[in-house]
């Protein structure tokens, strides 16, 4: 059977004679729905996160690394158009990806003080 496209969307829908969904995915409705809102949550407070560069526990390190030109300056560019989400300079932008890189522990981050 032909796809019908929708007037607004312009994307195809689903076709009318559709089989039915599997029997053993009726049985996990509960726990897909469980797994979704889990995501959804997850995927807010990740994104909430990176909404502004942590600030970094101890001391710091001068490592020399070496960059494509090209990357580094159109990194820069964005980097000093995102500020508060990169530090603004090559040592915090790179310092804030190293750390999201290994995982964004906690115990290297200074955590904010509530005043609930």
């Amino acid at each position: 059977m032909k796809e019908k496209k929708s007037a607004q969307s312009g994307k195809s829908r689903k076709p009318l004679d559709e089989p039915p969904l599997p029997e053993w995915l009726l049985d996990e409705t509960a726990t897909l729905k469980e797994i979704i809102e889990w995501w959804k949550a997850r995927e807010a407070t990740t994104l909430n996160a990176i909404e502004r560069r942590p600030v970094f526990l101890g001391k710091t390190k001068n490592s020399g690394i070496r960059v494509n030109e090209i990357i580094l300056d159109r990194a820069m560019n964005k980097a000093r158009q995102e500020r508060l989400r990169t530090g603004g300079n090559l040592s915090q932008l790179v310092e804030w990806l190293l750390w999201i890189y290994i995982g964004s522990p906690d115990d290297v981050v200074e955590q904010l003080k509530r005043s609930d």
